[in-house]
């Protein structure tokens, strides 16, 4: 697939392999011509035709021996897939892979949100806590509205006179909403209104007359008439303000619950896919800007995506993420109210639903895991909350019959230990607990395209030489290491910098000696003549000197990348021809106009967009992994099996995959 080094002599050979062992650097192509005996690894046929020129004569024989091992039996159509037969690109177009949905702030939606604003208001009213308090103030102003009105009688309520006790009951019932705002309703009004006795006095309620008994007993009813006002004020209407209060503030609670990742979806969107992102996904970022609602995520952190959430929720409107505490994976109540039904299967072209999970182990702003210090998203937690899902969706009786497909993107190179101590790799687990069905090495689908532009730039050049201008230590040993591989020299940017000033002191120089060169040009003709093809060949030996250095430019975070970006092409000090930009966020691919922004302003840079126009590569690993995830999903509904997926990816990124595998076996 790639440009490899071109071996012309032992000697030249020798010498350039004891040159990089002397200085402690990792050659793939060179003396790891025995790895594969050592570690019983399949050996790729570039290195035993690399390592070939210097071996001795058994050693031949034993590589040849090697390479023309008879071929290993065929299993079905995977192994087709090996030996030519690729799957074909399923979607030309981000936006043909699923059925229309309704927008943003289309009328279903808005609709669906009313009716969920709804539904914690009147929720509100129902508390356990309300309820309770509600109906305690309610039956103490009840209580002492009643205790009132026997005090009122002149006969004991329900002992001596039914009549006395219903007028009580009457009488404690009107003076309720009264009460609330210190007020009481008068005790004849009610008699004449509720017992039709035209003289209340005459049966039912006591005269009061000015001596010391009745003082005291209308003393009392005043005291009860004060503690009824008071209950009726400051616990009951309380409880209704703070009820009111509570369905007044329903929209902010929704709010809050999409904020927090605690809303299911809407229903009307069909076809979507379950995506696990850890804490922050740089192509999940992506993939909601291409396919809206189609993807719904699972997050451990919204505070880390507030910008995310913003944009494609409208600001707190529409559900549009889920939210997994790190520890919670694998409990059931984390997924409470998660979304199963039949809308979210993705249909196959046999007409066969699919339950699509998608699982994004990538580092955000480090997806090529260069600094392999941290990782985002394990794969145990990608696999307990599938699991989990998984089981609602088995166990539910509204949903129709369905097959799981399940992907894996991440470094599958990291190492999980057993309890004894050894090492296992992420891609060797699954191939042995089968919890993924496919596996998307990120670091070589990343690394396949610098390739590509490394070979493409160094086409015509003598030396394969590159400038890595980064300013993290890891950053340019890593990819010096893996690039050597191939036969590329790596140099920090004071090489750059050197080589400048050397092509400005020789045009100085040679400006200098133009006046001496013009008055001597008819003596030295024939000498020049004579010469031609030996200064020809001069030449183009400093051809390479003179011309710019390819250089990649990679920081730690897309803002630093596009940030020199900027300033180069200000400064007139980039070559876009030979220069490759390498972002991880969307942002950075927009803010190098190699991306469209959709509903953004026009606003560009005309210096970067000159550098675009000139050939500036612009990498951005976010648009890789999302053309990547599309692709698998396209052909799991071309009913391709899992198997054949796999082999498929594996035969493309062969190469790096290779050199990957190689290169941490050695440290």
């Amino acid at each position: 697939m790639f440009q490899r080094i071109n071996v012309i002599s032992t000697k030249n050979t020798k010498a350039y392999y004891h040159k990089l062992k002397m200085n402690n650097r990792i050659c793939i192509n060179c003396y790891k011509r025995d790895i594969h005996a050592r570690y019983k690894l399949p050996q790729p046929s570039y290195i035993f035709n690399f390592i070939r020129p210097f071996s001795d004569n058994n050693s031949n024989k034993s590589a040849t021996k090697s390479t023309n091992n008879p071929p290993a039996k065929k299993e079905g159509k995977v192994l087709d897939k090996l030996i030519g037969e690729r799957l074909p690109i399923p979607l030309a177009k981000a936006e043909d892979e699923f059925p229309p949905a309704p927008k943003i702030d289309s009328f279903q939606f808005r609709k669906q949100q009313g009716t969920r604003v709804y539904n914690i208001a009147t929720s509100r009213i129902v508390q356990p806590r309300f309820v309770a308090f509600f109906g305690l103030s309610l039956s103490t102003v009840f209580g002492i509205g009643f205790v009132e009105a026997a005090h009122l009688c002149q006969e004991i309520p329900f002992i001596e006179s039914f009549e006395a006790g219903k007028y009580c009951v009457l009488y404690g019932i009107e003076q309720i909403i009264p009460s609330c705002i210190w007020s009481s309703q008068d005790p004849v009004l009610i008699a004449k209104a509720h017992m039709g006795a035209d003289d209340p006095y005459d049966a039912l309620l006591h005269q009061f007359i000015n001596n010391a008994r009745d003082a005291q007993v209308q003393l009392r009813v005043h005291t009860l008439s004060a503690f009824r006002s008071v209950f009726a004020s400051f616990m009951m209407l309380a409880q209704l303000v703070n009820v009111v209060n509570g369905m007044a503030r329903a929209g902010d609670v929704y709010k809050d619950h999409i904020y927090e990742g605690k809303e299911p979806p809407f229903s009307g969107v069909t076809q979507r896919v379950f995506r696990f992102c850890g804490q922050n996904s740089d192509v999940t970022s992506l993939s909601l800007e291409r396919y809206g609602h189609h993807i719904f995520p699972l997050f451990e952190d919204p505070k880390a995506i507030p910008n995310t959430i913003n944009i494609h929720s409208n600001f707190g409107k529409v559900p549009m993420f889920w939210h997994i505490d790190k520890k919670y994976y694998g409990y059931r109540h984390t997924y409470r109210n998660f979304p199963v039904n039949n809308e979210s299967f993705i249909t196959a072209s046999t007409g066969r639903k699919i339950l699509y999970f998608e699982s994004d182990a990538t580092n955000s702003d480090d997806p090529m895991a260069l600094d392999d210090s941290y990782t985002d998203l394990t794969l145990d937690h990608a696999s307990q909350g599938q699991r989990v899902i998984e089981a609602k969706y088995k166990q539910s009786q509204e949903v129709s019959m369905h097959r799981v497909f399940r992907v894996f993107l991440g470094n599958t190179s990291i190492f999980n230990k057993t309890g004894s101590g050894k090492k296992i790799t992420v891609r060797q687990r699954i191939e042995k607990t089968h919890e993924m069905d496919v596996v998307i090495d990120a670091r070589a689908a990343v690394f396949t395209d610098l390739l590509r532009w490394c070979a493409r730039v160094t086409k015509d050049r003598k030396k394969r030489e590159i400038i890595l201008s980064t300013s993290d230590k890891k950053y340019f040993n890593t990819l010096k290491l893996w690039l050597k591989g191939y036969g590329y020299d790596i140099y920090d940017v004071d090489e750059e910098q050197r080589r400048l000033s050397k092509i400005k002191e020789a045009a100085a120089k040679e400006e200098a000696e133009a006046d001496v060169e013009n008055d001597d040009n008819h003596a030295e003709a024939e000498k020049v003549t004579g010469n031609e093809h030996e200064e020809t060949i001069d030449k183009d030996k400093d051809n390479d000197d003179k011309a710019p250095m390819p250089k990649i430019i990679y920081y730690k975070t897309t803002a630093e990348t596009v940030n020199a970006v900027y300033a180069l092409a200000k400064a007139k000090e980039i070559h876009a021809e030979s220069t490759c930009v390498m972002v991880d966020k969307m942002e950075g691919a927009k803010a190098l106009h190699s991306l469209q922004s959709y509903g953004e302003g026009g606003w560009e840079d005309k210096a970067v967009k000159e550098a675009v126009d000139n050939g500036l590569h612009v990498v951005c690993s976010a648009v890789i992994f999302d053309d990547l995830l599309r692709q698998v999903r396209g052909w799991a509904r071309l009913g391709h099996s899992a198997k054949e997926i796999q082999a498929e990816l594996d035969v493309r990124f062969k190469d790096a995959l290779d050199t990957l595998a190689y290169q941490q076996l050695d440290e």
